[in-house]
């Protein structure tokens, strides 16, 4: 859904208490569901459940992102030649990026304080070149290493299996294929998690996927952030 491919990459900031605002709440009956029965339908169901709040289920954070990502799961391997499971493989890279990055919020804050605390009256320019400088340099102890593989492992997957498929999107309360393409979004991501594969995947994303607006716009915004 573009909304998640959208909402989540500039920064993916995740507290284990709070899950990210996908979108905001609607009534159903206004939601424009594709009509298709079998895993379309069952997709959609996982998409409107993601909800804004946290739900009291008495688990963690992590443990309900799991539970996600073992639905979409369970849908791919009910309908392993559907055309939706390039577009679901990727949702679940993407909820592993979350899993990934459960503890670089609090990191994010704790370091934001301290350098307001120690330059009282900085400019909001100043603060945000220094927010940029702290997401460009993340100590790897916080970031979940075990997660952060199986993060790897699906994207992978995306670029090599599907790289033309198109991207199953949930965009303006409508559920429809639209023109971006689900290996651009991954070789996204990959540049985002992984330094290593950084100038290489997000060259590919400008000069193979021209026509995946999203994630152009995406690489585009992080390559003039790091400039900075």
């Amino acid at each position: 859904m573009k909304a998640l491919a959208v909402a989540l990459l500039l920064v993916i900031t995740v507290s284990p208490a709070v899950t990210v605002p996908v979108f905001p709440s609607r009534p159903e009956e206004d939601i424009g569901r594709s009509g298709l029965s079998g895993e379309y339908r069952e997709y959609e169901d996982i998409i409107l459940s993601f909800s804004i709040e946290h739900p009291d289920t008495g688990k963690t954070w992590n443990e309900d992102v799991l539970a996600y990502i073992k639905r979409y799961g369970d849908i791919i391997e009910r309908y392993p030649t559907s055309p939706l499971v390039p577009t679901i493989t990727l949702r679940i890279a993407e909820l592993f990026s979350l899993l990934t990055s459960t503890t670089l919020d609090q990191y994010l804050q704790e370091q934001r304080k301290k350098y307001a605390e120690q330059h009282p009256g900085a400019a909001a320019e100043e603060l945000l070149a220094y927010d940029q400088l702290l997401q460009n340099e993340i100590p790897m102890e916080v970031i979940n290493e075990d997660f952060r593989a199986s993060l790897g492992r699906w994207l992978d997957v995306v670029i090599e299996r599907y790289p033309t498929a198109r991207h199953y999107s949930f965009d303006n309360y409508r559920f429809a294929y639209d023109d971006e393409r689900v290996a651009a979004l991954a070789l996204y991501y990959r540049g985002l998690f992984f330094k290593a594969n950084r100038e290489v995947d997000w060259n590919r994303v400008q000069k193979e996927y021209p026509e995946s607006k999203d994630a152009n716009r995406l690489v585009d915004l992080q390559k003039k952030g790091r400039k900075k």
